[in-house]
């Protein structure tokens, strides 16, 4: 998205936290949500701070960086939302690759990817006009 005229991502890693745009205060308000623990990030997802299947699972992918334990950060994530087919996967993902921030960044990169390239694909489809 772009905010006074910047490209803005509505969430990314910054100082060792998660950063969030808080989606419950848009379109009126441009409010931040910090996460620096897995419980914050937990927290975001079952409140909705953060919304939409694919950033659910990339807040979940950092969400496992900052858990201390990857079989905990994940039983305690996974009860956030018990049917997002994305939060899930990026768990199992996380899981996989022992829950390093590297990893983390390079799913997200994917997901960021894959819209996009959704996006071009829906945007050829809609007639000017």
């Amino acid at each position: 998205m772009r905010v006074e005229g910047k490209d803005m991502r509505s969430l990314w890693w910054e100082n060792d936290r998660l950063m969030l745009i808080d989606q419950r205060r848009l379109p009126f308000m441009l409010r931040f949500y910090e996460a620096d623990s897995v419980d914050d990030v937990a927290a975001a997802i079952k409140k909705m701070v953060v919304r939409g299947a694919p950033a659910i699972g990339c807040a979940a992918c950092y969400g496992m960086v900052l858990g201390e334990d990857g079989k905990k950060a994940a039983r305690k994530l996974r009860r956030t939302r018990p049917t997002a087919h994305d939060l899930f996967y990026a768990i199992d993902y996380m899981l996989e690759h022992d829950c390093a921030l590297e990893a983390a960044h390079a799913y997200v990169e994917d997901v960021v990817d894959r819209c996009r390239r959704i996006g071009e694909v829906g945007a050829a489809l809609i007639e000017p006009g």
